[in-house]
């Protein structure tokens, strides 16, 4: 069986891009911000659905992975770290009085 570099190399960047997320997911539950990341959620979940569906005719298996990839990164990618800075902005940390 011959293996499919393409496929390869966009599925181990869609996997880089999911582990980014997680991270910055972590961070965000953590400082109680999980109303936003259901919101993300239901955006990716949509979003992944009809450009999988699409892309899923016309290039088969990789536009699945690729579709998997943009919807990443057209949600979460870039709006959790900009949740995260301005949750983490607002958040008051222990400072001893002087």
């Amino acid at each position: 069986m011959e293996t499919n570099k393409p496929l390869l190399i966009l599925l181990g960047i869609y996997v880089l891009i999911r582990i980014w997320c997680a991270v910055i997911g972590t961070l965000l539950r953590a400082l109680g911000r999980v109303k936003y990341q259901g919101y993300m959620t239901f955006a990716e979940a949509i979003l992944h659905l009809s450009l999988g569906i699409y892309m899923l005719n016309i290039m088969v298996l990789i536009g699945l992975a690729l579709a998997s990839a943009i919807s990443i990164l057209l949600t979460r990618a870039w709006a959790c770290p900009i949740e995260f800075f301005f949750a983490f902005r607002t958040l008051k940390l222990n400072t001893p009085k002087e």
